[in-house]
Formats: structure tokens, sequence, C-alpha cells
């Protein structure tokens, strides 16, 4: 377990060099984040009729990937 977790972290390290140009900190505009496997919302499809009613229930297109998630406040995750 700890090769893949060392493995996870040099990713992080380097998509971090990458997206924002600088060495690892952890934290981008005083919040933490961290990378990690998510689902990544790519778009949406609306069911009902949306021309007379509107959004009644849209369904999220996701697929599975590495992103930067930022924590919320106060919760620190």
């Amino acid at each position: 377990m700890w090769a893949l977790a060392e493995l996870v972290e040099r990713v992080e390290r380097s998509a971090w060099k990458r997206k924002f140009g600088t060495e690892f900190t952890g934290f981008h505009e005083g919040k933490p984040v961290r990378f990690a496997w998510h689902f990544l919302t790519v778009g949406h499809i609306c069911m009902g009729d949306v021309e007379r009613y509107g959004h009644l229930r849209c369904e999220r297109l996701v697929i599975p990937g590495w992103c930067w998630l930022r924590s919320k406040e106060g919760t620190g995750r």
C-alpha cells in the first residue's frame, strides 16, 4: 500500500507543477486542495418536457478521473 500512496503523491506533485507552475504547497487561494480520483461532471441530460415546464429533472453525465478537490469552509475535507 505504501507504494501506491507514493505513486499518488508523485502524480499529485507533477500535476500541481503543470497546473499552477509552482512547487507543491497543498493550498490554493487560502484553501487546502488535494488531487483525488473523483467523478467529473461533463454534462447533463434534461428529462421531461423542457419546453413547457423547464428543467424538471436532470441526469448528470459523469466520468471517473483525477481532479483537484477544494475543501469547503470549515470542514477540512
